[in-house]
């Protein structure tokens, strides 16, 4: 069975075909599944490491100075508040915690982190 009643082709027949299509070798042709130029393939680097593959991972560096300068100035005022909210340990407060970390910082996200 190919086609789904919205008279599309199925996500799973395309697989297939996909697959045949990695398996065929090309030969050449203008036209079909087999079409293209005939090439050699460079085989690929297992471990390729690329700088952009970092991106967004800190460093030992970077930590270490983080940390530093967190011992040095401490919390702000606002972090202040939510870790106090946070020790008193109930559902009212855990959530007015978020709420104050989200107004702080813009977004859904950064809130969450920053009270975890």
């Amino acid at each position: 069975r190919c086609v789904q009643e919205t008279g599309g082709i199925n996500a799973e027949y395309m697989g297939i075909i996909q697959i045949q299509r990695k398996l065929i070798k090309m030969k050449g042709t203008r036209v079909g599944l087999n079409k293209g130029f005939v090439v050699t393939r460079i085989a690929k680097r297992h471990h390729e490491t690329r700088p952009s593959y970092r991106k967004g991972i800190k460093g030992k560096r970077v930590a270490l100075i983080r940390s530093i300068v967190r011992e040095a100035v401490g919390f702000a005022p606002y972090e202040k508040r939510i870790i106090e909210l946070l020790r008193t340990g109930s559902l009212k407060d855990n959530k007015k915690a978020y709420k104050l970390a989200k107004q702080k910082l813009g977004t859904h996200l950064r809130g969450t982190q920053r009270k975890k």
